[in-house]
C-alpha cells in the first residue's frame, strides 16, 4: 500500500526542509565569474555584435521573433556610448554578484542584462548562454548572497544589534529547481542521443572530434580507433544517463558529480564549445551537499592549523557594541580557524589569560596574545588577527604605513560614536 503521508513528507523535505546557503553560495561565486567571462569574452566585439550598427539590426532581430520580450537595449540604449554604459553596469553587477554585494539586486540586474543581448542578437548565443539566462533567474529567489558574501560581512556592522554567528538554514526550494533544471538538461541530451544510429553503433565521437572547426586539440590514436569511439560514444551516453537519473541517490551523488566534472574537462579540452563545459561543471557543484562542504572545510583548517601553528588568541568585550562587532568580523573572516575570540564575559576567559592583559587604556576594542609572548592591543593587535585572515592579509603591509596609528586612533573614536557601550572591563578571577 502506497503510504501517501510519507510521500508528501519526504516531498516537502525535498523542497522546503531548511539547509545551509553554503551550496548556492559556492554556485553564486562560480556563475559571477563565468558571467564576467561571458562579459570580456564579448566586449571586443561589443559594437559589431549589438551595437547600432552591428551585424544583425534590431529590426531584423524583432522580425525574426516577433514575441514581446524584455530588451533593455531596445529601450535604454540608442548609441554605441550607451551600450557602453550598459556594458559596464553589466560588468559590474556581474562582478558585485560574484562577491555577494547587493546580492539580490544584482542577480536581477544580471538576469536583465542577459536576456536582453539575447533579445537583441539571438543569432550569436549558444546553449551555455541558454543555461546563464535560466540559472540567473533561479539565483534571484535563492538564498544565494546568505554566506559567503560581502552582504553578509556588512550585516555585522549595518544591522541595528549587529548579525551574530553563522549562516542560518533557509529555503532550498530555488537551488532545487536549479538541480532539476541541470538533470532535465542531461535527459535532454541522452534522449535526444539514444534516438539516433550513430550513438547506438558507437561512431558519433568520431564523426564529433573530427569536425575541423570545433576541434581544440586532437588526442592521438584515441579518436581515430573504432574502440576506443564506441567507448567514449557509450560511456557519454551512460554518464549523461546517470547526471539525470541517478545522482539524486544519496551514495552516488559525490561519485557522479567527480565523474561529471572530469567528463566535461575532456570536452573542454577536446572541443572548442565557448563556456560550455565551465557552466555545466559549476552547475553540478551545485549539487555538494552542505555536509561535504564541512568536511573540506574541516579537513582544509587542519592543515593550516599545522603549517600555522598554535591559533592566536584575541580577546574582547561582548558587552562593548564595538568591540563586539569587530570580533563577529574576524570570525566570518577566519575561513582556517587561526584566531581563538575569546570574550571576557565568558567563565572560560580567567583561564585563558594565565598573565592578565594589560589594558593601556579603557575601551579597548581587541587585546591578543601568541603563545609563548606577551598581549599586544591597539594597531599591534589588529596587525596580528590581520596576518591570520587569509581574505585580508594582502592588505596587512599598508597596516606599517607611517602615521597609521594616529588615523586608525580616529577611526575607532569615531566608530565609538557609532556604536556606543561600556568600556571592557576584566572578570574578577583574571585580575
Amino acid at each position: 500500500m502506497i503510504d501517501l503521508k510519507a510521500i508528501l513528507k519526504g516531498w516537502n523535505e525535498f523542497w522546503f526542509a531548511p539547509e545551509s546557503p553554503v551550496p548556492v553560495a559556492v554556485f553564486r561565486i562560480l556563475f559571477g565569474l563565468i558571467v564576467l567571462q561571458f562579459c570580456w569574452f564579448m566586449s571586443g566585439e561589443l559594437h559589431s555584435l549589438l551595437g547600432q550598427k552591428a551585424i544583425v539590426s534590431q529590426a531584423a532581430a524583432s522580425a525574426w521573433d516577433p514575441n514581446a520580450r524584455i530588451n533593455l537595449l531596445a529601450w535604454l540604449v540608442h548609441s554605441d556610448g550607451a551600450l557602453d554604459v550598459f556594458w559596464i553596469v553589466f560588468t559590474l553587477a556581474a562582478a558585485c554578484l560574484a562577491l555577494g554585494l547587493c546580492t539580490r539586486l544584482s542577480a536581477v540586474i544580471v538576469y536583465l542584462c542577459l536576456i536582453s543581448c539575447d533579445a537583441r542578437n539571438p543569432f550569436i548565443f549558444t546553449g551555455a548562454d541558454n543555461m546563464l539566462r535560466v540559472e540567473s533567474f533561479l539565483l534571484v529567489f535563492s538564498q544565494c548572497g546568505a554566506a559567503l558574501s560581502l552582504d553578509r560581512l556588512l550585516s555585522v556592522w549595518l544591522c541595528k544589534k549587529g548579525a551574530q554567528g553563522p549562516a542560518r538554514p533557509g529555503n532550498p526550494w530555488a537551488l532545487r529547481l536549479l538541480q532539476v533544471q541541470i538533470a532535465l538538461c542531461y535527459w535532454a541530451a541522452y534522449s535526444s542521443k539514444i534516438t539516433g544510429g550513430t550513438w547506438i553503433d558507437g561512431s558519433a565521437v568520431y564523426y564529433v572530434t573530427h569536425i575541423v572547426e570545433e576541434n581544440r586539440y586532437a588526442l592521438p590514436y584515441v579518436y581515430d580507433h573504432i574502440w576506443t569511439c564506441r567507448l567514449l560514444s557509450w560511456s557519454t551516453l551512460a554518464i549523461e544517463f546517470s547526471l539525470a537519473a541517478l545522482i539524486w541517490f544519496k551514495e552516488l551523488r559525490l561519485p557522479l558529480i567527480i565523474t561529471g566534472i572530469l567528463f566535461h574537462a575532456m570536452l573542454d579540452f577536446t572541443l572548442i564549445i565557448p563556456q560550455f563545459q565551465t557552466v555545466m561543471i559549476a552547475s553540478l557543484i551545485s549539487f555538494i551537499e552542505p555536509g561535504t562542504y564541512a568536511r573540506m572545510a574541516g579537513w582544509a583548517r587542519a592543515q593550516a592549523r599545522r603549517l600555522a601553528g598554535e591559533p592566536l588568541v584575541a580577546v574582547y568585550d561582548g558587552s562593548f557594541d564595538l568591540s563586539r562587532r569587530l570580533a563577529e568580523t574576524v570570525r566570518r573572516l577566519d575561513v582556517f580557524a587561526l584566531v581563538k575570540l575569546i570574550d571576557l564575559r565568558q567563565a572560560s576567559a580567567a583561564s585563558a589569560f594565565g598573565q592578565p592583559p594589560a589594558l593601556p587604556q579603557a575601551g579597548e576594542v581587541l587585546v591578543t596574545k601568541v603563545s609563548g609572548q606577551g598581549w599586544d592591543s591597539g594597531l599591534r593587535a589588529l596587525t596580528r588577527v590581520a596576518w591570520r585572515l587569509p581574505l585580508v592579509c594582502i592588505l596587512c603591509p599598508l597596516l606599517y604605513m607611517p602615521g597609521l596609528g594616529p588615523l586608525l586612533a580616529g577611526i575607532a573614536r569615531l566608530f565609538r560614536r557609532l556604536y556606543p557601550g561600556r568600556a571592557p572591563v576584566l572578570p574578577e578571577s583574571a585580575a
